[in-house]
């Protein structure tokens, strides 16, 4: 295996001169690797290509404390919680059939405060659900994390971003089979990116809480109880989605004020009885552009409480 064969389009990864640069600035082939293959039984184990780590686990915990360092991981299967302890790490599967099953709690855990750390290819599973369970869980104030390219499945929660995480790109990943949210970003977990996704059969598809600049664009919402639930924001952008066949809503939001919603296409949400289940909002204000399928938006301006007044909001695009 030849790390300069690493090609990663939703990274933002280009191939040019022998030289591998990713949308952080870091030139992996300045990088230091560290390999792990779970075929590797009876060692050695000293995280050469030659002497890999049998356990993800154990070459994390490797990593030196400056990062600048990848984990490439090879087909297998790993029963492991992982946790990601430093920053300016990449952790990376080798082929289409890397996949970490854990037990108790989070698949994969970010650490607290770290910056630059990418986790792409791998196919993530719990065989135990609590109540705080999910694929990949990132702490509180970390900063530009890259998830890109897994499958998860089978969790509490599929991706976490807990308070004040900032910078986060979360794109074309396939999250599925959850039991609360397939997306779940917590307040002040701003400036974020989460693009190109196919969510579905979860009970929310995204689900996001006091947030401010974030781009929410080119997802499939689908099967899900509702699609996308935002309640706090202000001059976020959700566009171009597919959002479709969610049992309750489509789009859900409360307290949303100057945000754009625009070129999403809405279809059976709800239902087939009415049209107004695609979108549903209370005491938001924004701006609706060229939805498709969405030719009238209800919800309820909360006056005061407990006085609701209705109202009805017509898309002229």
């Amino acid at each position: 295996m030849n790390i300069y064969k690493l090609y990663q389009k939703d990274m933002g990864l280009f191939i040019g001169a022998g030289v591998i640069n990713n949308v952080n600035g870091k030139t992996f082939s300045n990088l230091d690797t560290i390999y792990v293959d779970d075929d590797n039984t009876e060692g050695p184990w000293d995280g050469t290509q030659e002497h890999p780590y049998q356990y993800i686990q154990d070459a994390l915990d490797a990593v030196p404390y400056a990062g600048d360092t990848i984990v490439w991981v090879e087909d297998g299967n790993y029963s492991e919680n992982l946790i990601i302890k430093t920053s300016n790490t990449d952790l990376i599967g080798n082929g289409d059939n890397v996949k970490v099953t854990g037990s108790l709690g989070d698949v994969v855990i970010v650490n607290n405060d770290l910056v630059d750390v990418s986790i792409q290819k791998f196919i993530l599973k719990s065989d135990y659900r609590n109540h705080k369970t999910a694929g990949i869980y990132v702490g509180i104030k970390c900063e530009k994390i890259i998830i890109s390219d897994n499958d998860i499945s089978d969790c509490m929660f599929g991706v976490w971003l807990d308070r004040k995480s900032t910078g986060i790109t979360i794109s074309a990943n396939e999250i599925y089979n959850i039991e609360y949210y397939g997306v779940y970003v917590q307040m002040e977990s701003d400036h974020n990116t989460i693009r190109e996704n196919h969510i579905s059969n979860c009970t929310d598809g995204l689900h996001i809480e006091d947030c401010y600049n974030c781009l929410i664009y080119d997802n499939i919402v689908e099967g899900n109880t509702v699609g996308i639930y935002f309640g706090v924001g202000i001059e976020n952008r959700i566009e171009s989605n597919i959002i479709r066949d969610n049992k309750n809503y489509g789009l859900w939001l409360i307290n949303m004020w100057n945000n754009v919603i625009s070129g999403n296409s809405f279809s059976k949400n709800g239902g087939l009885s009415t049209m107004t289940s695609n979108a549903f909002f209370v005491d938001s204000r924004n701006d609706w552009r060229q939805n498709e399928g969405l030719s009238i938006i209800f919800g309820y301006y909360e006056f005061g409480l407990p006085v609701h007044i209705p109202t009805f909001q017509i898309d002229l695009g």
